[in-house]
């Protein structure tokens, strides 16, 4: 979905943010998302082989960095709505 909706970042980031309230309430750390970011980044490079060129790591590297940000500063908020 995040790849298919890069053309319309308003639309992908409203989804991604109501991903990161939604981890707000599963215990989700902030540390979590770097270790989700190598797990995605080196299960692409395992299944795309010689199509996992510089260039795409490069692409999905800064993708997962945006998506990710999004989603810790939507948690971080509503953590703090919820302990207010």
């Amino acid at each position: 979905m995040a790849v298919s909706s890069l053309d319309n970042l308003g639309a992908l980031s409203k989804t991604v943010e109501d991903l990161g309230r939604r981890h707000a309430g599963y215990g989700v750390k902030d540390g979590h998302y770097d270790s989700v970011g190598v797990a995605l980044l080196w299960t692409l490079e395992q299944g795309l082989g010689k199509a996992w060129t510089p260039e795409a790591a490069a692409a999905w590297k800064e993708v997962y960095g945006l998506l990710s940000s999004i989603m810790r500063n939507a948690q971080q908020a509503a953590q703090a709505r919820a302990a207010a």
